[in-house]
């Protein structure tokens, strides 16, 4: 659930990355009990519609300005509970800082610049009087392989009802007070904290365990299926009882997390069940409140239509053409990161023993620009294709000053 601010590009053979950040010291004020002034406005009517997004790999990401900026792009976050600007990206906009803020999160703590009286425009639709923190996001960009200015969270939720279209890639906004679902999704309570965290009940099957059942975050700000909190890992001795599995990278707020993934029998939330999820284990570092067990991502959630209604404490669930898809791991054994002025160099990090990329013969900074003779700039798109069992390609890697032809078959690592 969080967004990592450590400075320099951490991985492990599969980078996990969340994009919320939270307060560590001071919880976002108010009891939910009196109502804030409105502070939103529509172009026209009740709602804003058909917003578009791209998703990469679960990651949601809008096009907004700031101030009347140039369209900047922004990773929506559920997990959010303030919206984050890189401080470069903050910089160049002029904006003022009214002091800084302890924000924490899965890998420590971070000092956050302050910025009151923003504005934040979507196709459609303005927040206004805003505010929202300053971050150092700059490992983001290499870690995604797309521009990343800033994450927009529960400002977003807590005025919209927010309807994701995640087959469709859009998003439509609405009043909370003019809106009537009248679709035939499930609904599925949400616990709204204050903060505007937001948690379902769902409950887990583990081999050889009896079920069970805890708090999760719905994050659409983390790219996994499911992610089980370090002490909910402890307190039921999963790293016993899930097996095999296979070490991974993490980022969170000041620093990196210690991950691994695995596979248990199903998650269930609401009347839908989910066999066979990848499951990341947290090892060192934290990523929900004390007493909660986890985070449900966005490589879960992408299989619906999600309507998010805040203020009735409800998610509404339309399944989607997703929905029955495998939940797939990478198949190469190797992580990869976008490297030079558009990212359209695609580097490799980290090999890991005996898997096919070492069997291939792939190395720590080889950078990878063509599968099959056709050139490839898009991390998100090898990173599709490094997850279909069995397949092989001829990949063209560049190695120091020579250009290599490596062979790589793919097989299911978990």
């Amino acid at each position: 659930m969080s967004l990592s601010s450590d400075r320099r590009m951490r991985a492990g053979l599969m980078l996990m990355l969340c994009f919320a950040v939270f307060t560590s010291c001071a919880r976002s004020q108010g009891s939910g009990s009196q109502r804030e002034p409105r502070k939103f406005r529509f172009v026209s009517g009740h709602s804003a519609r058909n917003i578009p997004f791209q998703e990469d790999d679960g990651h949601i990401f809008l096009q907004v300005r700031i101030n009347n900026s140039a369209r900047l792009w922004f990773g929506l976050d559920t997990g959010a509970t303030r919206s984050s600007i890189d401080q470069r990206v903050a910089q160049s906009l002029g904006l003022k800082s009214a002091g800084s803020q302890q924000v924490g999160g899965a890998g420590g703590y971070e000092e956050a610049s302050i910025f009151n009286g923003v504005s934040i425009k979507l196709p459609g639709v303005e927040l206004v009087d805003q505010t929202v923190w300053g971050l150092p996001l700059e490992f983001l960009p290499p870690a995604t392989g797309r521009r990343i200015d800033g994450i927009i969270g529960y400002e977003l939720f807590k005025n919209f009802v927010v309807d994701i279209d995640y087959a469709g890639l859009l998003i439509n906004l609405h009043d909370p007070t003019k809106y009537d679902y009248r679709g035939s999704g499930k609904s599925v309570p949400l616990k709204v904290q204050p903060d505007g965290a937001i948690y379902v009940q769902a409950r887990l099957n583990v081999a050889g365990r009896e079920p069970l059942e805890g708090e999760f975050v719905i994050d659409t700000g983390g790219n996994g299926s499911l992610m089980l909190a370090r002490t909910f890992v402890e307190q039921h001795r999963l790293l016993e009882a899930v097996k095999p599995t296979i070490p991974a990278g993490g980022g969170g707020v000041g620093g990196p997390i210690q991950i691994v993934f695995g596979r248990i029998k199903s998650l269930q939330f609401g009347d839908f069940v989910f066999n066979s999820p990848l499951t990341g284990l947290v090892k060192a570092g934290e990523i929900a409140d004390a007493g909660k067990a986890g985070n449900i991502g966005g490589k879960c959630l992408r299989r619906f239509r999600i309507i998010f209604e805040y203020s009735r404490g409800r998610m509404t669930l339309e399944p989607n053409a997703y929905f029955a898809l495998p939940d797939e791991f990478d198949m190469s054994g190797v992580a990869l990161a976008g490297e030079g002025p558009d990212l359209s160099q695609i580097k490799v990090l980290r090999v890991r023993p005996n898997s096919p990329a070492s069997e291939a013969g792939l190395l720590i900074q080889d950078l990878i620009e063509a599968v099959d003779g056709q050139p490839i700039r898009e991390l998100a798109r090898i990173k599709q294709l490094f997850r279909q069992d069995g397949r092989e390609y001829l990949l063209t890697v560049k190695r120091a000053e020579q250009r290599l032809q490596l062979k790589i078959k793919l097989r299911r690592l978990i």
